[in-house]
Formats: structure tokens, C-alpha cells, sequence
């Protein structure tokens, strides 16, 4: 096990300073201490009690690989936390799955398998991962169909112990293909986000769907049994959802991320976003579509027209990009993504947040008629997790980000937090881990939760040496009680 110090930069009026949350008395109002002295209050602060110094390294370095990159973190009874990534680069062979149990502490969680486990995958890369009932997983991938030769969603599902989930599919895997284009080349579907709502899973992507020189790919949905991996005969045409959004002739669209909801009894309601290709080489908006959770049906209403489109246009390029999507407390949404600058020399991404009504309308009590585009830290801005605080409904999300403000510019993983109206920054925090020798190579997000007491866990990676990369997760409490969240009532700071 590799051990290291991190960075975190916290910012107050542009200023980067270093905090670390210490242990205190008991407070009635707030679970977690006020800074130590010296030290800026902020709402992600270090918290010094996990795993010592408020970061944990994880690798499962064995003869098969040294790569290891957190792709999810998910709630463990008990309090502690799963870390499910990826083990393997994918260059030689394709890579396995890994699950590592962190205790509340942070420490690894040794009667969990000696300290984790390695699960062979039955496909050819590894897209994303989410929780079901009983602590089970399942992974969506791509998946080469053995005689066709073109790409399939693969969803494979183990148990808490790593076992493939009986009943499911063939040993635990299931494939699904659209094939909605004419010829091999235009036969490739590739998943991008899996979700387990009401005893089912949603996995969203793109499917080709052009011909010839034509190629169009459309933003794909399918749903299955969470039990059995069926696909769901009623959803849509056959289980399958697709859709070309075609503005300007025959264009590349693509789900990123979705989510599934109830908003009453008996209904389930998908909200998808993701990417649509307008009639130019570069130029891409995001959008935000809502879908039928049961019958797959399109909502006409939502937005208008069935979708709301995400457009920034910052540069010559004008590509925007959805990249997450959460519901928030009130029933809304927020979309996070990055708009490409390509006007600024270098070339910037601006994080943006856009902010929807339940009915697909833009809330524009939020930001500028709704939205907000902003240069975080110079260069990348990239978000790969969103997430609302409960009680006051900031917005946290992470961003992979580069070091400029450091000075060399290698990847680093930043976690930002905006009023919930999305007109101040109230706290951010750089996770920056170095790799061998101390030299900072480069540090990746993978994805966050805001746990049962209010404190923010990020996974990623980091670089230790050329291949050889290392899980890592580091944990964030607030200690900000005037400013940012307890300063008269709620939407007293927005």
C-alpha cells in the first residue's frame, strides 16, 4: 500500500490557502468542529480523522496489472464507504472490476477479502458501475458480440462477495444491441451511464445509426430486470429507446448521464442529458430530455418540446457538453458540463450548471436566466460528479481540472461548491496527490457523495508511475457556520 501527503487548495477571494479539520467538542448545532485556529473556515475542508490525514490510497498491483482508477463510490452499511474501479489499462487483455470497503475511518476495511477484491469482466472495457439492493453491483461496458464482430452494452452483475447474481442473465451478464443502422460499421452501441431505480436498470449511450459514408449516431436508452437482466419488452420500441436529434442532416448524439425518479405513485419519470450535434464539424449542444420511466414514451411537454437545449457557444468551435444531471430537493434539476473557449489562446473549458424546472423549463431564479458558465481553474474544467447539500442546497461537483494555479499544469481533480442559486463560489478544494518521489504527475476524479452527516467523499486516481496507477479517496467536512450555510436561515446566503 502506497502512502502519500495531498494538497487542497482553498479558495477566499481568489486566494489558495491550506485547512485541515481537526477533531472537537460535541456541537448541538453542527456535527462537525469549527476550524482549528489559524486555519479558513470553509465548507470542504480536510477532515484529519479519515485514515489519519484525510486521505486513502487503494492499489491491487498483482502480475496482471498496476493500473487501478475509481469509478464510483457508493454508501456502506455501517457507515463506511465502497470504492468499485477499474484494474488494468485495457491494452493487452480487458480490464477487471475492483470493490475495496472503506470504514468509517477511512481505513481499509481488511475483512472485507483481506482488503478487497478483483472480479474478471466478460467485457471489453468498463463504463460505469451503480448500486442495487443487498450492496450488489453492476457494471455496464462495452461488449464485442463474438460473431457479429460490433459493439453491444454489457451490464454484468455480482453480488457483495464478487460472485456473478444468480438469475442474471447467463453467469451474471447480460448484453444488449440495437443494431439501428445499415451495415456492420454503423452496428456499434456503446454505453456510457448505468442506474438501478424500482427493481430495474436504465443504461443510457449512443447507438449507430447511419449508413454508408452517413454515420448518425442516437442517443440510446435500454431497460432491464435488476433480477433476471430481461430487457423490458413494454419500455419503448422493445426495450429500447433511441433518438436522433438531427439538427442540420445526419449528426453524432449521445446520453452521458441519467436519472429515474417517482413523482408520485405508480410513475416513474427518466431524465436523461447528454450531447447533440448541430450542423457544423465541432458545433454541440448539451441537452436535457425527460422519457416515461415504465413506457419509455417521449414527454412532449418537458421543456416545450420534449428536450431543452444547453447552448454557450463560447468560441469558434461552440462545442458544449452535458456531462451530469441530478434532481434536486425542490423537484428540479441541474445539469453540470463544460463549454469549450476555443476563442482563449490556449483554449479553455468553462465549467457550467444550468438549473430546470420539474417540467424541463429553465429556473432562472439560478445564475443568469438559469445558467452559469465559469473558468474555475484555468485550462480544463471538466465536471465528473454532481451532488446538492440537504440542508442548505449548495451544489458540490467535481471537476478533473489542470494544476495551472500550481504551475506545471498536470491533471488534478478539484471539487467546487456553488450557493445554490449559483451566484457565489462558497468553497473549493484542490485534490492533488503526488506519485513517486513526490513528484506531481497527475490526479484524476472519478466521483462523490455527501454521506449521511453532511461530508463530502471524492474518489479517483492517482499517477504513482507510468502505468502504475492507485485509487485514492479523500474526505471533506464543513467548517464555514457563518458564511456559507448557517448565517440566519437558509436562503439567507445565496
Amino acid at each position: 500500500m502506497k502512502t502519500s501527503l495531498f494538497r487542497a487548495g482553498l479558495t477566499c477571494a481568489a486566494a489558495l490557502t491550506a485547512s485541515v479539520a481537526t477533531a472537537g467538542p460535541a456541537d448541538p448545532f453542527d456535527e462537525v468542529p469549527m476550524a482549528p485556529a489559524g486555519t479558513l473556515p470553509n465548507d470542504l475542508s480536510v477532515d484529519a480523522t479519515f485514515s489519519g490525514d484525510g486521505l486513502q490510497t487503494i492499489d491491487f498491483n498483482d502480475g496482471f496489472s498496476e493500473a487501478d482508477l475509481a469509478k464510483r463510490v457508493f454508501p456502506a452499511e455501517g457507515g463506511g464507504y465502497w470504492v468499485v474501479g477499474v484494474h488494468g489499462t485495457g491494452i493487452n487483455e480487458p480490464p477487471r472490476a475492483v470493490i475495496a470497503k472503506l470504514l468509517p475511518n477511512g481505513n481499509l476495511d481488511t475483512s472485507y477479502n483481506g482488503g478487497g477484491r478483483i472480479v474478471a469482466m466478460p467485457m471489453d472495457l468498463i463504463e460505469d458501475v451503480t448500486q442495487g439492493p443487498f450492496q450488489t453491483l453492476y457494471f455496464t461496458g462495452r461488449y464485442t458480440h463474438p460473431q457479429a464482430g460490433d459493439l453491444d452494452f454489457g451490464v454484468f452483475c455480482v453480488d457483495v462477495d464478487g460472485d456473478p447474481c444468480q438469475g442474471f442473465g447467463t453467469n451474471g451478464f447480460k448484453s444488449v444491441s440495437f443494431d439501428l443502422g445499415s451495415g456492420s460499421q454503423h452496428h456499434d452501441d456503446v454505453p456510457a451511464r448505468i442506474t438501478y431505480a424500482f427493481s430495474s436498470l436504465y443504461v443510457g449511450g449512443s447507438c449507430g445509426s447511419g449508413s454508408g459514408t452517413s454515420y448518425n449516431d442516437a442517443a440510446c436508452v435500454t431497460k432491464l430486470s435488476a433480477a433476471t437482466g430481461a430487457v423490458d419488452s413494454g419500455f419503448a420500441d422493445a426495450g429500447r429507446y433511441h433518438r436522433n436529434f438531427d439538427f442540420g442532416g445526419s449528426r453524432r448524439d449521445a446520453v452521458t448521464d441519467l436519472l429515474a425518479y417517482s413523482p408520485q405513485a405508480g410513475q416513474v419519470r427518466l431524465v436523461l442529458v447528454g450531447d447533440l450535434m448541430i450542423n457544423a464539424p465541432s458545433d454541440t449542444d448539451g441537452f436535457i430530455a425527460s422519457l416515461d420511466g415504465i413506457s419509455g414514451q417521449e414527454s412532449s411537454q418537458f421543456g416545450g418540446a420534449g428536450f431543452s437545449r444547453l447552448i454557450f457557444d463560447l468560441g469558434s468551435s461552440r462545442a458544449d457538453h452535458a456531462t451530469r444531471v441530478i434532481r434536486r430537493g425542490d423537484g428540479g434539476f441541474i445539469v453540470a458540463g463544460y463549454a469549450v473557449d476555443d476563442s482563449a489562446s490556449p483554449t479553455q473549458e468553462q465549467m457550467f450548471l444550468a438549473a430546470f424546472d420539474p417540467f424541463g423549463s429553465f429556473d432562472t431564479r439560478f445564475g443568469s436566466n438559469g445558467t452559469l458558465n465559469r473558468l474555475v481553474l484555468s485550462g480544463t474544467n471538466r465536471p465528473f460528479a454532481l451532488a446538492e447539500r440537504p440542508r442548505t442546497g449548495d451544489l458540490v461537483i467535481g471537476l478533473n481540472a489542470r494544476a495551472d494555479l500550481f504551475g506545471d499544469g498536470h491533471p488534478i481533480a478539484t471539487v467546487v461548491q456553488f450557493s445554490r442559486l449559483g451566484n457565489s463560489i462558497h468553497a473549493l478544494a484542490a485534490l492533488d496527490v503526488p506519485g513517486t518521489g513526490g513528484s506531481y504527475l497527475s490526479t484524476g476524479g472519478g466521483d462523490l457523495l455527501i454521506d449521511g452527516t453532511d461530508r463530502v467523499v471524492v474518489v479517483g486516481n492517482r499517477q504513482w508511475n507510468g502505468l502504475d496507477y492507485d485509487m485514492v479517496a479523500a474526505r471533506y467536512v464543513a467548517t464555514d457556520r457563518i458564511f456559507a450555510d448557517h448565517f440566519g436561515s437558509v436562503t439567507a446566503d445565496h
